[in-house]
């Protein structure tokens, strides 16, 4: 079940004449929506996630799970210079994931993804469904906060060497409660990636109905060629 449909530009040369002219950021959306709709000339879009999509599905979700990673290596006992680089590191993967996080969902607004697989019932359309949007939100909130709480204490926000300085007036109350908020945040994250990935080998291993080929730039091909 899709919540958003995509951005409708087509018009005719009277609705241009009788209508304001489209504004700049509509244009940019327009435009975007035509290369995606090239790029999908190579794909079936009602069974298969075009490159762009799959690449950045793939990419933010590796940083993310890095993420993650980093943090849980992080709460082991060690030396503080090594918990200081650790921690830069996390947060420098966090701001990626967060910019990457929202091209991804701006993207999704421009192409709508494929249809689930004809084996999905409405049960399984709508918790495979319910779980994307959980995934979404908390790829942008846990960054945000984690951000924030950086910001909040007066801190520099590091980006791979690089020093972001806080535009924010320290707040030293806020920031703790906004970080403690980031640490809680953790556990919903860890359920809900479990849960996808649970549910992709579920499909792919025990129902076998393809839908992890959607995903796959080879096997996307393949899934599309047998249409």
């Amino acid at each position: 079940m899709e919540f958003l449909a995509p951005l409708h530009c087509s018009a005719s040369r009277r609705e241009v004449i009788d209508k304001p002219i489209p504004t700049r950021p509509r244009r940019f959306f327009c435009r975007v929506r035509a290369f995606a709709g090239r790029l999908a000339m190579t794909d079936s879009v009602s069974s298969v996630y075009d490159p762009i999509q799959r690449a950045l599905h793939w990419i933010v979700g590796l940083l993310f799970l890095t993420a993650i990673v980093v943090a849980l290596v992080d709460d082991l006992p060690g030396d503080r210079a090594v918990h200081i680089q650790i921690v830069n590191f996390h947060k420098s993967l966090g701001l990626t994931v967060l910019a990457l996080g929202i091209v991804r969902l701006a993207y999704r607004f421009v192409k709508a993804p494929p249809d689930y697989p004809a084996s999905f019932d409405r049960r399984a359309r709508l918790a495979a469904s319910t779980s994307h949007w959980l995934l979404y939100a908390l790829i942008v909130i846990v960054p945000v906060t984690g951000g924030l709480a950086t910001l909040l204490l007066g801190r520099p926000l590091p980006w791979f060497g690089l020093s972001i300085p806080s535009p924010l007036a320290a707040d030293e109350a806020l920031g703790k409660l906004i970080g403690k908020t980031h640490k809680l945040l953790a556990y919903p994250v860890y359920i809900a990636v479990v849960a996808h990935i649970g549910a992709t080998f579920w499909h792919e291993f025990v129902k076998k109905d393809g839908s992890l080929a959607r995903m796959l730039p080879r096997r996307a091909k393949v899934a599309s060629a047998a249409e």
